[in-house]
Formats: C-alpha cells, sequence, structure tokens
C-alpha cells in the first residue's frame, strides 16, 4: 500500500494491520456520499473508518479513523 508514514491510526497497529483494516471497511463499508467537484471521488464508512476512493481509478485515496465526540 502506498502512502506516507504518517497515520492517524494508533502507534500500536503494524502497517499490515492498519491495511487489513482498511480493506475490511472497504469491503463492508456504506457509501456515504459522491463529491465531483474534486473530481469524482467516493466517501464510505464502514468500521469507524471513513475512506475517499478516486472513482476513475477504484483507488483509495485517503483513509482515517473517524473521530469520535
Amino acid at each position: 500500500m502506498k502512502g506516507s508514514n504518517k497515520s492517524l491510526f494508533p502507534e500500536t497497529m503494524s502497517r499490515d494491520e492498519i491495511e487489513r483494516t482498511i480493506r475490511q471497511a472497504y469491503r463492508y463499508g456504506k457509501r456515504i456520499e459522491t463529491l465531483k467537484s474534486d473530481g469524482d471521488r467516493i466517501l464510505v464508512h464502514g468500521n469507524g473508518i471513513d475512506i475517499w476512493i478516486d472513482k476513475a481509478t477504484k483507488a483509495i485515496t485517503t483513509a482515517y479513523p473517524k473521530m469520535r465526540n
């Protein structure tokens, strides 16, 4: 998985654990919205994680844990 070394995920999670968590959220998540103004992107929310997907390439562009209030 490409990306920076920056992470909002817990420091105790390995890179592999983060990737598995994101993929599971993607697989079982629910489509929330589609943004057309920013080049077609889809927001998926699953298992407490928000995932932005580029509609053209179907690649995950951003994923981060949903902050709780």
